[in-house]
Parts: structure tokens; sequence; C-alpha cells
């Protein structure tokens, strides 16, 4: 199968897919179950799920519609259906969020005659707060996304016709914008990535990534190695460090092309060739994907 996005947790990892199920793995890749169906029954879901939220402790998952519906789907660990959170207005590609209670938050996008931009929902899926659209952030189209990485406790998101990282503040109800990164002649879009310590920017025009110290304000460009594999350079973007994780999937030719590339730079060492070398003798181009994932540090 493809996987569209993957996503990490302590000990599960979903897969969401385009046009097929969502798919629920344990931690060490062993497949466990579809969680719901392609179809318009209890359960199933028209489109791709445009998010998805597994909550370990109270053993739940959720799915978030992509797009006119009010319906959020929740399964249990096993897959079963458990039922739906119904709203009284529809979603457009919702973004969720687990509160530290808990509760599931959203923040969805909003077209021109939208009022409700985010909510705050308790256990029984009753709306607890609402949020209004922010100045300027309407669409007109399907063509926009919202990201959101979920690192750290706070709601963070982007939405691509806004070059600012924002938080849904749930203690006061607000939606504040927190971090932007202002580069001379740089007017290319760019993704904001939050950690623990550091907010990433990703100037594609630039080609790119740039650190800056949530404390002391610093900024410095940055590239991510594997040093567990050889010290390959891997991407960075808010697709990979999500929930907590950081994750890159990569088909065995590709993987097989990078690996071999590494092998003809000179700063790689014989500790890093013998590594690589290993890796490279487990691989052919008709074997599955390898997911790489490791868990951020706090």
């Amino acid at each position: 199968f493809k996987a569209w996005l993957i996503s990490v947790y302590d000990n599960y990892i979903g897969i969401r897919q385009q046009r097929n199920p969502y798919k629920l793995f344990d931690k060490s890749g062993k497949f466990l179950t579809d969680v719901g169906a392609r179809g318009q029954g209890p359960g199933e879901y028209s489109f791709s799920p445009y998010d998805d939220v597994i909550d370990e402790k109270n053993k739940k998952i959720y799915l978030g519609p992509f797009a006119r519906s009010p319906h959020i789907l929740t399964y249990d660990l096993d897959g079963n259906y458990l039922g739906n959170i119904t709203l009284p207005f529809d979603m457009n590609k919702p973004k969720l969020h687990l509160n530290s209670n808990g509760n599931l938050s959203f923040i969805q996008m909003v077209f021109p005659n939208d009022d409700v931009m985010g909510a705050q929902l308790d256990k029984s899926g009753e709306i607890i707060q609402q949020v209004a659209p922010i100045e300027n952030i309407s669409v007109q189209s399907f063509d926009s996304e919202i990201f959101a990485t979920r690192n750290t406790d706070a709601f963070d998101f982007q939405h691509t016709s806004i070059d600012s990282l924002f938080h849904y503040d749930l203690k006061d109800n607000v939606i504040r914008p927190v971090f932007t990164t202002l580069i001379p002649g740089e007017k290319s879009f760019k993704q904001y990535v939050e950690t623990k310590d550091y907010f990433i920017t990703l100037a594609w025009g630039k080609k790119a990534v740039i650190a800056t110290h949530k404390k002391d304000k610093t900024s410095a460009r940055i590239k991510l190695v594997n040093d567990f594999y050889g010290n390959m350079e891997f991407p960075i973007n808010v697709l990979s460090v999500r929930n907590g994780y950081y994750v890159l999937s990569l088909e065995p030719g590709e993987l097989i092309t990078k690996i071999e590339d590494r092998l003809q730079e000179s700063s790689c060492t014989e500790a890093d060739k013998k590594v690589l070398n290993d890796l490279l003798s487990t691989l052919d181009d008709n074997s599955n994907n390898v997911l790489f994932y490791g868990k951020l540090k706090k």
C-alpha cells in the first residue's frame, strides 16, 4: 500500500492512505487492523481522513474528515467503530489536538461565510468553547492546507495562506500568532515546526532549514543526520517531525540510492561504511518500505 501520512505514537503507528482505509500497526511494524473503511456506512469515510489522533491512555482513535462533514469518527484500538462526534456545522480539513485532560480540540479551514475556526469538546463530544476565525485567513477553495505538528503541549498550527505559526490557546480560548521568520529577499512559502526548545523554519526558496532557540532567540542553519545509520542526511519538514517523533519512510530504491550516494562522500568514515553496507545487504528494489523513527528529546 502507499502511505500518505505516517503518525508514530508511543505504542502504535497509524498510516493514512489516499482513498484507502487507515491502517494500524504496533511499534515493531506488525500490522494490526484496518480502522474504518471507504464508503458511506457507519464507521466509513467517503474521503481519506484529513487528520488522526491516537489516544493511547483512553484507547481511542479519532479520524477527522476531509471536507464538508460534521463528523469526527471514533474507534477503539482494535479498530472497532465506537460512533461519531457530530458537530452542529460541517468541518473542512480540521486538525485535531488531544488536550492534556483527554478532551479533543480542533482547528479547521474556514471559508468566507464560516464563523467557527476552532472549538474545544468535552468527553461526550459537546462543544465547550469555540473560537471565531482570525482576520484574512478565509479561503475560496481547498487548495490551501493546515499543518499541526503537536510536538509540545501547545496546539500549534500553520495555515498556508499566512506566513506565521499560531497557537490555539485553549485556556484563554484565543488564537495567537507566536512566530515567523523574516528573511531578506525571501518571498516563497515557508513551513514551521515547533519543538520543546526550538522553532524550525523551512525556507523553500533558500533551500534552508533554520532553527531559532526559543529562549535566547539565536538562529542558525541546521541539517539533520542519522548517526545510527552512517550519518546519512535526512529531511526535516512538517510531515516528518510530528507527535513528538521524527519519522521517514523510504521506498527501497530510494534508500539504496541514498546509501550509495553517502558511501561516495569524503566524510563517510569506515565505521559509517560498515553500517551502511550492512543495511544495503538487506535491501532489494522489491522489498517493503523502510521506516525510520526516533523520539524527540524531552
